[in-house]
């Protein structure tokens, strides 16, 4: 896409639908009755959202806020004002990005899951587009790499103490 606005967002939905399946727009646009997205204004807003467009040539379509989305933004509200998950998060993303920005800390961390005799495995990052499930795999290679980590930046801390 050019640019992420509704105009472009539904020119990429009619070519997805005129390339990949084969249906022309006056086809496909009497067929849809539904539209699942995040939620964004730029989705389902009621001026110039994607919807709206659709609903100048559809009229019974019905817009719909995911709700695996919606799940994940209350648990992200919930969690919010929660200091101790604030501050693990922050841990998180500091491991990640202390091994993902730095190919000697990913070499040595990988050298001490060795020496640990563990398969090595890198923290990986806790946001994206699944946020829940990035966040949980994130925690699960913590929890899996925590004595090799552990082992590195001790030596790392050791290495700056000298």
């Amino acid at each position: 896409m050019e640019k992420a606005d509704a105009s472009h967002i539904l020119e990429a939905i009619e070519h997805m639908m005129k390339d990949g399946l084969n249906l022309e727009p006056d086809q496909w646009y009497k067929k849809i009755v539904g539209f699942g997205s995040d939620g964004a204004s730029v989705m389902i807003g009621k001026n110039a959202g994607v919807v709206s467009k659709i609903k100048a040539k559809q009229h019974c379509i019905q817009a719909v806020h995911c709700y695996a989305h919606r799940l994940e933004l209350a648990y992200k509200d919930a969690m919010k004002n929660v200091k101790l998950y604030d501050d693990f998060n922050q841990l998180l993303i500091t491991l990640y990005y202390f091994y993902h920005n730095s190919p000697l800390n990913r070499s040595n961390l990988v050298t001490s899951f060795k020496a640990l005799g563990q398969t090595p495995v890198m923290p990986s990052r806790a946001g994206g587009t699944r946020w829940v499930g990035h966040q949980l795999k994130a925690v699960e290679a913590t929890i899996r790499g925590y004595p090799a980590i552990v082992n590195h930046l001790s030596q790392v801390k050791k290495s700056m103490i000298k």
